[in-house]
Order: C-alpha cells, then sequence, then structure tokens
C-alpha cells in the first residue's frame, strides 16, 4: 500500500513538536516523514523517521526508550486519512 507523505502529517507532525520538546537544542529537527510497510505477519505499521541537521549529538538509546512512552498520549486518537 503506497500513500502520500501528506496523510501522514496528523503523525509526523506530533512526533516533530514532541521531540523537539524532548531533546536540546543541539539537535536541529530537518524532517519527519511517515509511511506505511508491511509487516512481517501480515499486517501493516507506520514507520516514522526524523532526519536531523548535521553535526547532532549522539543520540542516547535509554532517551528515545522514555521518548517512545512520551508519544502514546500524543497521539492518541490520531488517524491517518
Amino acid at each position: 500500500m503506497t500513500f502520500d507523505h501528506a496523510d501522514f502529517t496528523p503523525i509526523s507532525d506530533p512526533i516533530r513538536i514532541e521531540l523537539a520538546g524532548f531533546l536540546s537544542a543541539d539537535f536541529v529537527i530537518v524532517g519527519v516523514t511517515s509511511e506505511i510497510l508491511p509487516g512481517p505477519e501480515g499486517g501493516d505499521y507506520i514507520r516514522t523517521t526524523v532526519i536531523f541537521e548535521d553535526g547532532h549529538p549522539e543520540l542516547d538509546g535509554r532517551a528515545l526508550n522514555r521518548f517512545s512512552l512520551r508519544l502514546d498520549p500524543a497521539l492518541r486518537g490520531k488517524r491517518v486519512r
């Protein structure tokens, strides 16, 4: 299934906003895109890619796990067109 990235603004925009507030100013977000991909067991899933400006510090995996917990309330009720 192929969708235009514009269809995913209800997903990509909240991720951009939440991530900008979660990370330091050293992480400049250049772009956020989301797309539907086929899952391994037949179901589809949404993959979101965040692109940072070159020269940012190394990302901390534990911090990213904490961020993923923060996303649930931000995305609750969002629907993809």
